[in-house]
């Protein structure tokens, strides 16, 4: 790993964000990117449709505030980069915050997109929702890590794997990437019959044993949605592996998304590729 790209979100209190981001590009010897995004969608939808003078003034003085959030931000930033002696730098975006942070994305080999749980007094201004991150992110063309708090020095990371390509892909991508020294790993392998999950894990856990990683392994019959949850909740997952399929948004609302579930149902993070 060279390149990480880290999306801050001012307003938040703490720098376990940076923190995380700085100990994954020590460990690496990455170079770091921050990046803040200011979403001007809504004051261009407002010029273009000549709404009211105090609707753009309101608009601007947002724009004001989260400029002044990232300021704040970038300075953090930049000061704990120096402070830990990693190579970095930082960019102010202004923009649709989907196309800016999946285009710069590409240049990187990881991209870090914080879930933050807002408390009282913190700006929302550059804080996304769980759902809206999941979906924002669905399509990056690279690995994404979504933290959802500090991560301990041994982190419980579940890989879950269904049978299929996006699963085995972002496995051996998390594998290959050795995210984190130490910890506990176990695979998950999810099908319709013990046979079948048990089948299906066997090239996969000969391939994490191949590349070093001594991890548990279990399985488990039923729907991919029905058994993930319980399972995080039950192993006390601090980080879950989850391939997701990139398909149509209207299937996904019908069936349900695991992903989502993850994130707005338990407090676990996630590492995720479409």
């Amino acid at each position: 790993m060279k390149s990480i790209l880290l999306h801050l979100q001012g307003g938040i209190r703490g720098l376990w964000v940076i923190d995380l981001a700085l100990t994954l590009a020590r460990r690496h010897a990455a170079r770091l990117r921050g990046m803040t995004i200011a979403d001007t969608r809504r004051l261009e939808s407002i010029a273009a449709s000549a709404e009211s003078a105090i609707s753009i003034v309101s608009e601007q003085s947002r724009l004001q505030l989260t400029h002044h959030v990232q300021g704040s931000v970038h300075q953090e930033f930049s000061q704990a980069c120096l402070a830990a002696g990693v190579d970095f730098d930082v960019r102010r975006m202004t923009g649709d915050v989907r196309e800016l942070l999946l285009f710069e994305a590409q240049l990187h080999d990881l991209l870090i997109a914080p879930c933050v749980a807002l408390e009282p007094g913190d700006s929302s201004e550059l804080a996304i929702p769980p759902r809206d991150l999941v979906n924002l992110l669905r399509t990056a063309p690279v690995p994404v890590l979504i933290p959802r708090g500090p991560l301990k020095g041994a982190p419980r990371v579940l890989m879950v794997y269904d049978g299929t390509a996006e699963s085995s892909r972002l496995i051996r991508s998390f594998v290959k990437s050795e995210l984190f020294d130490g910890g506990t790993h176990r695979l998950l392998a999810v099908g319709r019959t013990d046979r079948e999950a048990q089948q299906s894990m066997r090239g996969i856990a000969d391939y994490c044993r191949a590349a070093g990683m001594d991890c548990e392994l279990g399985w488990a019959v039923g729907n991919l949605r029905s058994i993930v949850l319980p399972y995080t909740r039950k192993w006390e997952a601090d980080l879950v592996v989850l391939g997701t399929v990139k398909g149509n948004p209207l299937v996904r609302r019908i069936l349900g998304d695991v992903a989502e579930d993850v994130l707005t149902e338990t407090h676990c993070g996630l590492y995720m590729a479409g």
